[in-house]
């Protein structure tokens, strides 16, 4: 169901989602046809805009793939009334690189030394943003990503920074690794080359026409909002992730002052959240929290899940009293990504779900009561 409390918009993971993930409806979203705005700490159309959310970054290579499955899911969340996807727009090739969805959107001609869209793919996109609006949906359009799951920034730093110094691709044991793949992906920020290419790729999306329905997406109210990457936080280089957020920002407003522009962030331990979330061009914040890639909990020792019950609690709080109250900036937060594994860490359908059923609702209960008070 739709709900929204106090500027805080709730959004989980289709993956790892459950069908008893509603909430009492607060009142009815507007019909698709008007534009959603920021005003203050609300998102609103005519009035204001209420939505329960779940990622469906895969939907454009669903829609080409298996196109009977994709309705079929729409029409389940339909029927939850889950109102707004967050789906992805754009990913990055060599198909051959590992770790990655494929195939990818944007793929290197060597000959050229310039990059080159999947069309094929892309009416997929299409395919998927016409449906959506058929159900009264809205999008979140991812138009990067941190992580070389997709591709990513990483693969921008290989193309146009230095090809010959392979990306460090690294495994959740490995602290080293990771960090060395931080380092390396965050060499976007400062790359012009990168940005200038992540930018005009971008907009080839932001003005792109619709070949189910021709309207250019950047006319289209099904899209809530393009949001510029996935997690783009930085380690060493706050400063310059901040300058590119604003020049993406500013350019995709320039071409399209329709829709609204968030960032993708994970919350305010980022180095740079305070001054990315406070320019004029970003239009509401984002939080995620994953409770076992924080260490808090291990879905093969229950005994730690009222151990990453506590610290989420203190991450929601925390989070939204330091924006709210501390920082003062007064624009909605979207409650972007959080889940949580099956019981002992099982994948299969006919694995249990008790430990996910139970943090759902407890993430649900914990946000309203917070924010009521």
């Amino acid at each position: 169901y739709q709900r929204r409390v106090h500027g805080i918009f709730f959004m989980a993971n289709v993956f790892l989602i459950c069908a008893v993930l509603v909430f009492a409806i607060a009142q009815s979203a507007c019909a698709i046809g008007e534009f959603i705005k920021q005003d203050g700490t609300l998102l609103v159309q005519d009035w204001p805009y209420y939505f329960l959310g779940t990622n469906l970054w895969y939907g454009m290579n669903l829609a080409v793939e298996d196109p009977a499955r994709l309705l079929r899911e729409l029409d389940n969340l339909s029927k939850l009334q889950i109102t707004n996807l967050r789906i992805l727009a754009l990913s990055q090739g060599p198909d051959t690189e590992p770790g990655r969805m494929k195939p990818a959107i944007e793929q290197m001609d060597p000959d050229t030394n310039t990059t080159y869209l999947n069309e094929g793919y892309l009416k997929g996109l299409d395919f998927l943003l016409d449906e959506m609006r058929k159900r009264d949906m809205t999008a979140v359009v991812m138009l990067g990503n941190f992580w070389y799951w997709s591709g990513g920034f990483a693969q921008y730093v290989n193309w146009y920074v230095n090809s010959s110094d392979p990306i460090p691709y690294y495994n959740g044991s490995d602290i080293n690794k990771y960090y060395e793949f931080l380092i390396y992906t965050e060499r976007f920020y400062s790359s012009q080359d990168c940005i200038r290419n992540y930018t005009s790729t971008a907009l080839k999306i932001v003005n792109r026409k619709n070949t189910y329905n021709g309207l250019y997406y950047k006319d289209d109210p099904t899209i809530m909002s393009w949001e510029l990457a996935n997690e783009p936080f930085p380690v060493n280089q706050s400063y310059n992730a901040t300058k590119w957020i604003e020049y993406a920002c500013n350019k995709i407003k320039e071409n399209d002052p329709n829709h609204l522009v968030a960032i993708g962030n994970t919350g305010t331990y980022e180095p740079n959240y305070q001054d990315s979330i406070s320019l004029p061009c970003i239009d509401y914040g984002t939080l995620h929290v994953w409770a076992q890639n924080a260490g808090w909990y291990d879905p093969l020792n229950e005994s730690t899940y009222g151990y990453a019950v506590e610290m989420v609690t203190k991450y929601i709080k925390s989070n939204i009293e330091q924006i709210h109250k501390v920082w003062n900036i007064k624009k909605p937060i979207v409650f972007e990504e959080f889940g949580l594994a099956r019981d002992r860490q099982g994948y299969l359908p006919e694995n249990t779900t008790s430990k996910r059923d139970h943090y759902f609702g407890f993430i649900f209960q914990n946000l309203t009561s917070f924010m009521y008070k």
